[in-house]
């Protein structure tokens, strides 16, 4: 498994779908995990206990009652809301460590070669545990801003979410491998690509990038004199 991390806005989850497209590989998306964390009721429950009705779109009967995320969001992002973020990590990391190893489980099981792990807090949460590399992805802060914008975010809204997560500059440290984002994707995937190659991992059958890298993945033709067994 390798995980990928980067600033709010830097791309991670568009690179990890093109490479695994590529590659033949899986990607545990780790907002996905937290939204469907959110949906058990054991998480509602005490979700419920902590932060009240006013975090749910709809009260009364739990089970049927949807977390609006928005509103979950304003109680724990920013200043003077360390407090009731660790609580929501407390409740609701565990379920994400559970439910992404269980999808990881499942992928290898299939007999994928190699899965990608995008997660925002993974250095954080402890989950780069299960990763054998971590790939930190790089892109102006500039960039990042106007890629947010796209989700009706501004500035201040960039520095609330990211102020809860490690700085980017602690995150590039503890990765493996430094991906330039800010430009072509077409440019990120090839980085990324070789440092598959480096890391040995082997495309699944069929997969694009084979095609493209025949020349490499073509079965060896024996030297003169030597004997093939099959």
């Amino acid at each position: 498994m390798f995980g990928v991390v980067g600033g709010v806005g830097s791309g991670k989850s568009a690179l990890c779908s093109a490479v695994a497209e590529r590659w033949g590989l899986a990607v545990l998306d780790g907002d996905a995990a937290g939204h469907a964390a959110l949906r058990e009721d054991a998480v509602k429950n005490a979700l419920h206990d902590r932060f009240g009705e006013a975090i749910f779109f709809a009260h009364g009967d739990l089970a049927h009652a949807e977390i609006n995320r928005s509103k979950l969001a304003a109680r724990v992002f920013g200043p003077g809301n360390e407090a009731a973020l660790k609580d929501l990590e407390a409740i609701v990391h565990p379920v994400i460590r559970r439910r992404l190893l269980e999808e990881a489980a499942g992928w290898f099981a299939s007999g994928v070669e190699a899965v990608l792990l995008d997660a925002a807090v993974m250095l954080e949460s402890g989950w780069s545990e299960f990763c054998e590399k971590i790939v930190f992805v790089d892109v102006p802060r500039t960039e990042r801003l106007r890629r947010v914008a796209g989700r009706g975010w501004d500035e201040a809204e960039l520095d609330r979410r990211e102020a809860s997560q490690w700085p980017l500059d602690r995150k590039k440290a503890a990765a493996d491998a430094v991906i330039d984002n800010g430009g072509a994707l077409a440019d990120a995937v090839r980085a990324f690509d070789a440092l598959l190659f480096e890391w040995s991992v082997e495309p699944s059958p069929g997969a694009p990038i084979r095609r493209e890298r025949s020349d490499l993945f073509a079965p060896a033709r024996p030297a003169a004199g030597q004997t093939v067994l099959s």
